[in-house]
């Protein structure tokens, strides 16, 4: 399955901006169910399908989480994720792919 993953550490009070070039499932998970979701296992995660860009994921708790996208339909699709405090402190945090 064609994917992007981001390994992320994410502080309380940051959520990740992903913004999209199209549609695509849009996946946080935990290392434990990456490493199944990598192995076609069963696993769990937050999120969806992504219809509309930027989108705003906010995790259950801090940690470090990998943020799974998956392009709707076939084709590469162009990401940009950015971790954004709560609280206007300073600004964003880019993330570079894995």
């Amino acid at each position: 399955m064609l994917h992007k993953h981001y390994k992320v550490t994410l502080q309380k009070g940051e959520i990740l901006q992903i913004t999209l070039d199209k549609q695509a499932d849009v996946l946080l998970m935990d290392e434990d169910n990456y490493n199944k979701f990598a192995v076609g296992k069963k696993y769990r995660s937050y999120g969806g399908r992504a219809t509309r860009s930027p989108v705003q994921m906010a995790p259950p708790e801090p940690g470090r989480w990998r943020l799974v996208v998956i392009p709707a339909g076939s084709g590469e699709i162009r990401v940009s994720v950015e971790t954004i405090s709560k609280q206007p402190v300073d600004g964003k945090r880019k993330i570079r792919p894995w």
